[in-house]
């Protein structure tokens, strides 16, 4: 057993049987796992940086999300991209920030649309501006896709 093999047991029994000894494959392994994982890195380590952490805690933060490369062709979404963004984005708005104020930081709500009908949704950030007044509300997107008309059409 080498050591993909023995991660993959501890992490599920199950799925390790379904693969390896079943040999069970996904489709496309490895591509959706490392796009959402990345982005909830990122976010995980902005979320410390709302909430007045260091630089060091974002990228503890961001490293304990993604730990590992998922996707060896994607050289845009690497550990080391994702400090360096987190660095660059802390560097860009230090100045701006200093106009708002943090209500809230990865805020989940439910709704029910109708009867039995329930919407989560998660809310990146909700903060209030100290100059002008006003609560505004942020949503963070990283992706894998193109930013076409194609990829905004979907929001």
């Amino acid at each position: 057993m080498d050591n993909s093999q023995l991660q993959e047991y501890m992490a599920c029994p199950f799925r390790y049987k379904m693969h390896y000894l079943e040999g069970w494959q996904k489709r496309e392994e490895g591509k959706l796992e490392h796009h959402a994982a990345w982005g909830d890195a990122v976010h995980r380590g902005l979320e410390c940086l709302y909430q007045g952490k260091d630089e060091f805690d974002a990228f503890q933060a961001f490293q304990a999300r993604y730990p590992v490369q998922l996707d060896e062709g994607d050289l845009a979404k690497t550990t080391e991209t994702g400090v360096s963004l987190l660095e660059q984005y802390r560097v860009h708005y230090k100045d701006e920030d200093k106009s708002w104020k943090v209500l809230q930081t990865e805020e989940v709500a439910e709704f029910e649309l109708k009867d039995g009908v329930k919407w989560t949704v998660k809310i990146d950030l909700v903060a209030e501006n100290t100059e002008h007044g006003g609560v505004y509300v942020w949503d963070h997107k990283t992706t894998g896709k193109p930013l076409s008309s194609y990829y905004w059409s979907q929001f």
